[in-house]
């Protein structure tokens, strides 16, 4: 495994803080506040040793963070020009940073993914290569998937494709060399996935860059760290070097302890007693968190 391992590019990650605008504030107080009625979408479901409503809640707010419109589409107008503060991002990197470079774009949200088709297509400041994007979703069909896959990998216009979990396994990408993750994946295994996508033994590229896009003070910052807990923990136990996924900096600026993690001590230390069990519940709750295919 470890051969393996050091035939891959390196990865170079890139935490983008952004702020929340009005309308993902506005939508968020409302979704806390009871504001908005959720009782049609909890109607009959459980979940055993968790709150059904501030799960569902917990989801919604999780798409929010990426865009307020895609939360209830059938009642919402989408004002004409509005973005996201992430997808302002996504084209200010794909503008700025990525040089013409193959980018996929990576959300587990399908009406997001449609609105990011449709800001790309229609962007007056992104290079050409960027404004055919490709997709790979549970809604296109395999020899469509194929065929998206085969256009990113060899065609020079269709230099960005947008995935969501349906992409996520078994699927080479590798002519890639961005990634930006508009959302954080379930797990730090699901991260490792979508990862694979690009990271992949026969790149072309020696360093690959990561981009992950997080609101400051919000859901979003708080799944970043517990996915690195967890990579902490995989890495701890499997003694694999996942060098440029984990945020060794950002873990240590919210430890409560004086001891500091560091790349060369391989028995990584867990400075949150009971990390384990928050894990756990965490993510159980995050299995449940889309009531509606999103």
């Amino acid at each position: 495994r470890k051969d393996v391992l050091d035939q891959l590019p390196s990865v170079v990650s890139h935490r983008q803080m952004l702020e929340q605008d009005k309308e993902q504030l506005n939508m968020i107080a409302d979704l806390y506040s009871g504001k908005i009625d959720l009782s049609d979408c909890i109607e009959g479901r459980e979940i055993e040793g968790a709150d059904i409503l501030e799960v569902t809640i917990t989801g919604y707010t999780k798409m929010a963070l990426s865009d307020p419109y895609i939360l209830f589409p059938e009642s919402q107008k989408r004002p004409a020009k509005y973005k996201s503060p992430k997808t302002e991002e996504i084209i200010r990197i794909l503008t700025e940073e990525t040089n013409g470079e193959k980018t996929i774009i990576y959300t587990p949200y399908r009406r997001y993914m449609d609105v990011l088709v449709d800001t790309l297509k229609h962007s007056g400041t992104l290079p050409d290569c960027y404004k055919n994007p490709l997709c790979i979703s549970g809604e296109v069909s395999s020899e469509d998937r194929e065929k998206n896959k085969e256009l990113f990998n060899t065609s020079d216009s269709h230099n960005v494709i947008i995935i969501n979990d349906a992409g996520a396994e078994a699927i080479n990408l590798q002519t890639a060399q961005c990634m930006i993750l508009t959302t954080m994946p379930m797990t730090f295994g699901k991260l490792v996935q979508v990862v694979g996508r690009y990271n992949r033994i026969g790149s072309k590229h020696e360093s690959l860059s990561l981009f992950y896009l997080l609101h400051e003070d919000s859901q979003d910052i708080d799944e970043y760290g517990i996915i690195n807990q967890q990579g902490v923990l995989v890495t701890s136990v499997t003694k694999e070097d996942y060098e440029g996924m984990l945020d060794l900096d950002y873990l240590n600026s919210i430890s409560d302890s004086d001891e500091k993690i560091s790349e060369n001590d391989i028995e990584y230390k867990i400075h949150h007693f009971g990390f384990c069990q928050l894990v756990l519940k965490y993510h159980f709750s995050l299995a449940y968190l889309n009531p509606t295919p999103i």
